[in-house]
């Protein structure tokens, strides 16, 4: 009976070392996935910082460019109509070119027709 008492004990062992080395190779693989993760992680986040860096930059430049039509508009107020029309030609609210007006004809020219 004692071999059967040492077989068990040797069994127990067996089983704790494999699962002891089962969940280190676990270990290592999930340490190696973070690694990988965190490294395309990496690069998302610096072309996001790049995005964000252009935006800035293209808001700070709005920004100039609404400034100057300001002061432009306060100089004076003849260039607020062209501005207006400006924007409404770019939005397409209105056509780029006005189209000939028809003349009106005089009392002169209706008789002589």
């Amino acid at each position: 009976m004692e071999t059967t008492g040492y077989t068990h004990m040797m069994d127990l062992v067996l089983q704790t070392n494999i699962f002891f080395y089962i969940t280190s190779a676990a270990v290592i693989v999930v340490t190696v996935l973070v690694c990988i993760v965190l490294y395309y992680l990496a690069g998302i986040l610096r072309d996001v910082r790049d995005v964000t860096s252009r935006i800035r930059q293209g808001t700070e430049k709005v920004s100039e460019d609404l400034e100057s039509l300001r002061s432009e508009v306060r100089q004076g107020g003849a260039h607020l109509r062209a501005v207006a029309v400006y924007f409404a030609r770019r939005a397409g609210f209105m056509p780029k070119h006005k189209a000939p007006r028809a003349r009106s004809r005089s009392k002169n020219e209706e008789e002589s027709v």
